[in-house]
């Protein structure tokens, strides 16, 4: 959970199926994690210039979800 909290993001290859990767944030409320957002990709479309456009997507996407249930610290910011 800590690598979670420092990066913003969890990264799993050929965990949960053989062939897939898969990307996850949380969301947040002001003190505790509410769920997560995440997105799912065949590991042959998958490479690191793919991992950091998916990541930074899946990260802003749990941004905006976390504001509107209404965290109002910034995670990107490190606000969590």
């Amino acid at each position: 959970m800590e690598s979670i909290r420092s990066e913003g993001f969890a990264l799993s290859r050929d965990q949960a199926d053989v062939g897939a990767s898969a990307i996850a944030a949380p969301i947040w409320t002001a003190d505790s994690v509410q769920g997560s957002v995440g997105v799912g990709v065949p590991n042959q479309r998958f490479d690191e210039v793919t991992e950091g456009d998916l990541a930074g997507d899946v990260m802003r996407a749990a941004e905006v979800i976390s504001r509107r249930i209404g965290n109002p610290l910034s995670v990107m910011e490190g606000g969590i």
